[in-house]
């Protein structure tokens, strides 16, 4: 009996170490939430990618499918605290299109769902972005969030201490004043991250999001959260396949058969 205590001993201390050294501590709750990112609601494409702009009905869609299965959208800065929400989703949206204002905004009122959108600052009012007024209108119903994408949406890992210093300080005051609002989350452009990036965000806020991949971890590491993207080219089966993989809690109904269109 001693050597069996010693035994599950032994292999309990190997679970624990195993876990605390998982490189990859990139949920904020366990189960984990969907973060979802977008970039243009059109059905023209927009910019030189065109995976990045999902058509309007598609997205429609996928609001539906949130609405209908009972989803609460929560803002991005919000998710530390997600486990107080009833199935809660993260909609985001990088870099401030325009569209997001005539397009995505109307939907998000329509299905009564958040979202936050990362806006690059120096990129406010120029042609194809949105506006001061239409950044503070969003802010102020409720529904949006707008969060900060840096100054200039360059790779961060190229820039100096003090350049990065610039791209976190410069754009949250700049959105704060549009706003009148705390800028509490960053999201990094291109994803490009790293450590380093992240103590020196957290200086300026509480949360950061890569633009990429699921992490599987029970510590919480609030800068560098990732972010599902979804694409021109996701069919609603993909999308629905991806919420009900990462929800915090299983969805399972007998109508979940009826909804794939």
């Amino acid at each position: 009996m001693k050597h069996l205590k010693l035994a599950f001993a032994l292999l309990f201390a190997v679970v624990v170490l195993t876990l605390d050294a998982s490189p990859a501590c990139d949920v904020l709750a366990e189960p984990s939430v969907p973060v979802f990112m977008y970039h243009s609601i059109s059905d023209v494409p927009v910019g030189k990618d065109e995976a990045l702009s999902v058509k309007v009905k598609d997205f429609e869609q996928q609001l539906a499918y949130l609405k209908r299965m009972k989803y609460t959208g929560i803002f991005a800065e919000e998710l530390p605290e997600a486990g107080k929400t009833h199935r809660p989703v993260v909609i985001t949206f990088d870099d401030g299109y325009i569209d997001n204002y005539t397009t995505a905004f109307p939907l998000l009122k329509k299905y009564g769902l958040k979202a936050t959108i990362f806006v690059v600052s120096d990129e406010i009012g120029k042609p194809g972005r949105m506006t001061g007024a239409q950044l503070k209108e969003m802010s102020d119903s409720g529904l949006v969030s707008i969060q900060s994408h840096t100054v200039s949406h360059q790779n961060l890992k190229n820039l100096t201490h003090d350049e990065t210093e610039y791209q976190f300080s410069h754009s949250k005051a700049v959105i704060e004043t549009v706003t009148k609002k705390p800028v509490r989350a960053l999201a990094a452009p291109g994803g490009f991250w790293s450590k380093d990036l992240g103590e020196q965000a957290s200086r300026y806020y509480d949360i950061a999001f890569r633009s990429f991949g699921w992490g599987t971890c029970k510590r919480e590491n609030r800068f560098r959260v990732p972010r599902a993207g979804i694409f021109r080219s996701n069919t609603l089966t993909e999308f629905q396949a991806i919420t009900r993989e990462r929800s915090q809690t299983a969805i399972r109904t007998s109508g979940e058969a009826n909804d794939r269109g």
